[in-house]
């Protein structure tokens, strides 16, 4: 049986293709990863940082930063969402919660958060996990 040199071209053609899908994939899944870690770690701090100013500080509260906070939670959990994963899908629900908690905290008992596990330190906890699996 003889293979003529356009099928060998053809075949090893599709085969780079796959191998290079692959890679993309990859690529893409590391890069998903690293999105979502900073997204994550971008709006625990910046929370962290605003809790700060307001419980110890005494500063007033700050609508405007609330609602950027809410927005920050959901980029996260949209960022987490692109990860195929059990666990990074739950903390993609809570991050979710986490920015309808920013939408309207007076909505929220201290139950609630407990029981939804929103809880910033948890989640902070949670993000350094994250971030060492990455590395």
């Amino acid at each position: 049986m003889i293979i003529e040199a356009t099928t060998l071209i053809l075949v090893f053609n599709q085969v780079r293709e796959w191998l290079n899908r692959g890679d993309i994939r990859k690529e893409r899944s590391t890069e998903n990863m690293k999105n979502a870690i900073n997204s994550l770690n971008l709006a625990a701090l910046e929370t962290k940082a605003y809790l700060t100013s307001v419980e110890k500080r005494n500063e007033p509260q700050n609508y405007e930063m609330e609602r950027n906070l809410m927005q920050l939670w959901i980029k996260a959990s949209a960022d987490l969402s692109k990860i195929d994963s059990d666990s990074t899908q739950d903390l993609s629900r809570r991050c979710m919660l986490k920015g309808n908690y920013w939408a309207d905290p007076t909505d929220w008992t201290n139950e609630q958060i407990h029981e939804s596990n929103i809880a910033l330190t948890t989640i902070i906890e949670e993000s350094k996990n994250f971030h060492k699996s990455e590395n």
